[in-house]
């Protein structure tokens, strides 16, 4: 676990503890965002899950069912539906022809972080201050992904625990505990056992055990969100939540381009978004840093590579040239 939070932590000092955060005096005007990664999530069985915390968030901002894992189905950006190049591409914003990720190995030199670091790299590099922490239940993301750029996210940790609800439910603790002490400009909270319930019994909604997980993890959610709302400055504050997955499954597995494996959802929720409802828009995975900057306000520049798009918002992102001259 790297630690490096000065710069989201509130004072120790008990008054401030008594109204930790600097409400909308942070870089973004009170603006902040929440990722929240839920591993093997298929569309079809969000939609049938009983999931009141993840389906109110759908009905209150923005959802489409029709979102896209594994790059396009054909050319360079084509890529397997694995975790790997799945959460790669959500936390870089590009696809295997850029990070270099096709599986889940973790050998050296595989993970192209220079070509496509971390979007915490990309947003330090516009605003210095700006404060981004991970919480996440599948180690390859920590132990591979973050290792390989340890700076560049300021507080990082993995679930710890032998069976998947047992690293889910660390990582919410740990999440939870971090929201009531720091101020993160942008918090990535991933879970776990809805994979692991499809790769043991099925990804299927007539799965009572896959359901069940995504019941599970709601409830997850659902605690995460109160945490967020609980927030002494949550009134001065202006979250965004981005929802989604890093692939679909089939059978009790994934890997391949069946509908059962690309189909994936993405939800777009928060009091100053705007409430959109059902979308028939198929965004790639990648568009959340995308989506993330252009709800801070931040650039996005062309030398970075990231893969075209958002979800959710407006207006289009604005895209800096490489010589810095906007264009729309």
């Amino acid at each position: 676990m790297m630690n490096r939070i000065l710069p989201c932590l509130v004072a120790l000092a008990p008054a401030v503890w008594a109204d930790p955060g600097p409400g909308d005096a942070n870089d973004f005007h009170g603006k902040r965002v929440l990722i929240i990664g839920i591993d093997g999530l298929r569309s079809d069985a969000l939609k049938a899950a009983k999931a009141p915390v993840i389906q109110g968030l759908a009905k209150a901002g923005s959802v489409t069912w029709t979102a896209v894992a594994g790059g396009a189905e054909e050319g360079p950006t084509h890529q397997p539906t694995i975790s790997g190049p799945g959460w790669t591409s959500i936390l870089t914003g590009t696809c295997i022809d850029k990070h270099g990720v096709s599986g889940n190995s973790m050998k050296p030199g595989i993970y192209q972080v220079e070509k496509a670091p971390h979007f915490a790299r990309r947003l330090k590099e516009t605003v210095p201050t700006a404060c981004v922490a991970s919480f996440t239940s599948w180690n390859w993301i920590e132990d591979y992904l973050i290792a390989a750029q340890p700076d560049a996210v300021d507080h990082h940790e993995k679930g710890i625990g032998k069976a998947y609800p047992e690293r889910d439910a660390d990582v919410k603790a740990k999440a939870l505990d971090y929201l009531a002490k720091a101020n993160p400009d942008v918090i990535f909270v991933h879970f776990d056992q809805v994979d692991g319930a499809g790769h043991s019994t099925g990804f299927s909604t007539e799965n009572p055990k896959y359901m069940t997980a995504i019941t599970t993890v709601d409830g997850l959610v659902g605690e995460i969100m109160a945490s967020v709302k609980k927030r002494p400055q949550y009134a001065k504050e202006s979250w965004m939540v981005i929802l989604t997955t890093d692939h679909g499954g089939k059978g009790t597995s994934h890997g391949g381009q069946s509908p059962e494996e690309r189909t994936i959802p993405m939800i777009v929720a928060g009091r100053s978004v705007p409430k959109l409802g059902v979308s028939k828009e198929t965004p790639g995975q990648f568009v959340v840093p995308a989506t993330t900057f252009q709800y801070l306000g931040v650039p996005v520049k062309a030398e970075w590579g990231w893969e075209p798009g958002t979800f959710g918002l407006q207006k289009p992102v604005i895209v800096s040239s490489a010589k810095g001259q906007p264009k729309s």
